[in-house]
Parts: C-alpha cells; structure tokens; sequence
C-alpha cells in the first residue's frame, strides 16, 4: 500500500522496477501454492494470499502509469514538432519587431530566476522545521498503528501451539511435502532474485524517486515476523525442514533490503 500511494502522489511508475514487481508476483503465486499443499500455518496461508492481491495492484498501477508516460510523451513529440514548424514564422516577425522583445525575455528569465532561487531557499529553511514531522506522519505513526493492530489480532484470535489437536499438524504426506518444498524452493528462488533489478536500477539512476521507504520497511518487518512465526511455532527438525524454503525467502531477502536501505541513504539528495 505505501507504494501504491506513493505512486498515486506522483502519478508515475519510474521509481519502481517492473521486472522487481513481477518476480516478486511470481515468488508470492510459488509461496502460496506450496503453502496450501504443505498445509502450513493458516496465517501464512492467509498473508500469501494477501501479497498477491497487493502485488496484483502494484503491478496495475505500474502500468497504468506508465502507459500514461507514454501518451503524455507522445503529446509533447507532437507539440514540439508543431512548434518546430512555426518556429521560422515566430522568428521573423520577432526579427521585425526589434530588440525590445529580447529585453523583455531577459527581465522575465531574471525574475524566473529570482523566484526560482527563493523558492530553493524557502525549501531548505522549512524542510528542518518539519522534518520531525514528516518522519512522525510518515513513518512512525504507521509502524505504530500496524503493529499495534498485528497484536490485536495475535491476542483476539489466541496463540496457537502444536498441541492444540491434531487438526493441523503442519507435516503433510511424503508426496505432498515434495511438492510442497519444491514450490517453496522456487518462490525463495524468486524473493531473492526479484531485488536485485531494483538494486540494478536505483545505482543506474543514482536516485531511488519514486520508491516508498515505508514499502521497504514494512517489507522487512514483515519478513522478520513471518520467519520468526515459524520458528516460534515449533522447533522440530523435520517440521522446520518442511518450512526451510519460507524460512529462506523471508530471511534471505532481509539482507537485500539493507542494499536499498543504504541507497536511500545514498541518493538521498537526488
């Protein structure tokens, strides 16, 4: 979600890779698949299922967008060409009309250039003022309220423990636990695989505009909690086994997470 705003305050796409998106769409489809045959935690299931709706709107708005980029750059190729038309005319009766026409430009482009300057200052001198705003709406408060709610729900629907009934042992048959794994395998395969043209691109750009840090903060807390719900809920070897994949891909990508992380910091002021 807090990509998909900011991409709507934007109005574009360029931040984000989409071969980032699509990987990432095709481990979540793997993870959810696996899941469902290894008859894991009802909670995993049900996030997997979340990520691929989210990723689903990610990627429509992804392209959305940029078809829209398109169609705007197809208009201003069209306008310029008009103007490359005219352009001969405008120049002659400019020509015609003297110098004055100069002058008059050139006190325009200085007040341009004034405002612009102004402008610049005024920026640099609030942005101190509320920065500790901007963190606070941005960041903090939506940490806040997530993880807050994440343990309304934990204590709401009670914990559970392996020893709550047979009803979900977490270990499936031999057949289904290849598959299972298999699946698991492939979507660790993706998750790790789906950041690294994202990484490619930010240092080709040598900005990440139109990425959303909270995305990635979200996304490293979520990987964080959805191994550890793992592991919490037993530590049996063969039960962890089964779960190595999951274990892989959400733990896994924690380290190239910290990758953006560092690009954020990079490329701050681009």
């Amino acid at each position: 979600l807090p990509q998909l705003i900011e991409q709507w305050k934007l109005k574009s796409s360029d931040g984000i890779s989409l071969t980032f998106i699509t990987a990432w769409f095709i481990g979540d489809i793997t993870n959810l698949i696996g899941a469902i045959i290894g008859d894991l935690l009802p909670q995993v299931i049900a996030l997997a299922v979340w990520f691929c709706i989210a990723d689903c709107l990610i990627i429509v708005s992804t392209l959305y967008y940029r078809r829209l980029e398109r169609l705007e750059e197809l208009e201003r190729s069209r306008s310029n060409a008009a103007d490359d038309h005219l352009s001969p005319l405008l120049e002659r009766n400019n020509s015609l009309a003297g110098r004055r026409p100069s002058a008059n430009r050139r006190r325009s482009s200085v007040r341009r250039r004034k405002s612009s300057s102004n402008d610049s200052l005024t920026a640099i001198i609030e942005q101190p003022r509320h920065g500790w705003r901007l963190v606070l709406v941005n960041y903090v408060i939506p940490l806040f309220v997530i993880i807050l709610s994440g343990a309304g729900g934990f204590f709401l629907s009670g914990s559970a423990s392996p020893s709550d009934g047979d009803s979900h042992s977490g270990v499936p048959g031999p057949v289904q636990e290849d598959w299972a794994s298999a699946f698991g395998y492939i979507s660790a395969v993706m998750y790790l695989a789906a950041r690294i043209p994202q990484i490619i691109q930010n240092h080709k750009k040598r900005s990440v505009h139109g990425l959303s840090l909270l995305f990635f903060i979200l996304s490293t807390l979520g990987n964080l909690t959805y191994g550890a719900q793992i592991i919490v809920f037993s530590t049996e070897h063969e039960y962890l086994m089964l779960n190595l994949p999951w274990l892989i891909g959400s733990l896994g990508t924690i380290v190239e997470d910290l990758i953006i992380f560092a690009q954020f910091y990079i490329y701050r002021q681009t």
